[in-house]
């Protein structure tokens, strides 16, 4: 994951600091169903804040709105983890975990 091709390191590691290593592996295919899918799981380790991010997406029409997605995906996961700016909080996760469930519509 880390000695990928330069121009190809997009993704997770967006919005990232210069002051952390990232890690990242993208993928994307053309499907017959949902259009083009473009994914992205990108480690950041440094700073003090260590973690994964893995984003996957579907149905986008091009390349770059894809892969544009998944930047603003990220960008917006580590400024809520690590903020930046006098007095901004940061994420606090809950002190017990519990399950998510797919918003699935109603039947009828």
């Amino acid at each position: 994951m880390g000695g990928g091709v330069p121009s190809q390191r997009r993704g997770t590691p967006a919005g990232a600091p210069s002051s952390v290593s990232v890690r990242v592996e993208n993928g994307w295919v053309q499907r017959s169903a949902h259009g083009r899918r473009v994914h992205s799981l990108g480690t950041s380790k440094g700073a003090g804040h260590d973690y994964t991010i893995t984003v996957s997406t579907q149905d986008n029409g091009t390349m770059g709105y894809g892969v544009t997605t998944v930047q603003n995906v990220a960008k917006a996961v580590r400024e809520a983890l690590v903020p930046a700016g006098p007095g901004a909080a940061r994420f606090t996760p809950a002190s017990r975990p519990g399950e998510a469930f797919a918003a699935v519509p109603p039947q009828g």
